[in-house]
């Protein structure tokens, strides 16, 4: 019992000294000479590429989103909301083409976003999403938490427009 336990006490100061969080980016930047201005560059540019694969991931461009987020992680690898985003867009372009590769990254970003805060609800609900999905070969049963809207689409609205119109003026010239 206790050779065990030292080894899994040994195995975890290995994963703790692995971990490297924001901060640590941070210091590494400045020791290779990059100024707080540089940072705040840096920063400034992941939360663009953030911003557009979340915009991208709401509107089901999956690769794009993929790319737009894979881009911001790279500058920001610490950020749970950029890899939770990342792992929607991978779980959306699995749903829609059933590459069990986009499952599997999905599921590896959410359990990254887990090893970073340990209780992102997102990230469990995710996972618990992509369990569900998987048994479900045709169709899946839960909407992604990403894409739930009280509205309807504007463009609904105007295809329902103009069947209305065409009906009418179908109606009209019949008479």
């Amino acid at each position: 019992i206790l050779e065990t336990y030292i080894e899994r006490l040994t195995a975890l100061q290995q994963e703790e000294s692995a971990q490297i969080g924001a901060v640590e980016l941070s210091q590494v930047a400045l020791e290779f000479g990059m100024t707080e201005d540089d940072l705040q560059v840096v920063h400034q540019k992941a939360q663009a590429h953030y911003q557009r694969g979340k915009g991208y991931v709401n509107h089901s461009l999956w690769a794009d989103a993929i790319q737009e987020l894979k881009e911001a992680s790279a500058l920001a690898p610490t950020d749970v909301d950029t890899l939770h985003y990342l792992a929607l867009a991978y779980q959306g372009q699995w749903v829609a083409t059933s590459s069990k590769g986009d499952r599997q990254e999905a599921i590896r970003l959410s359990k990254r976003c887990l090893e970073l805060e340990p209780n992102y609800n997102p990230s469990f609900r995710l996972l618990k999403e992509l369990d569900i999905l998987s048994k479900t070969v045709s169709k899946p049963l839960i909407k992604p938490t990403h894409l739930s809207s009280k509205r309807s689409s504007p463009f609904m609205g105007i295809a329902v427009g103009i069947f209305v119109l065409t009906a009418i003026g179908g109606v009209l010239s019949f008479l």
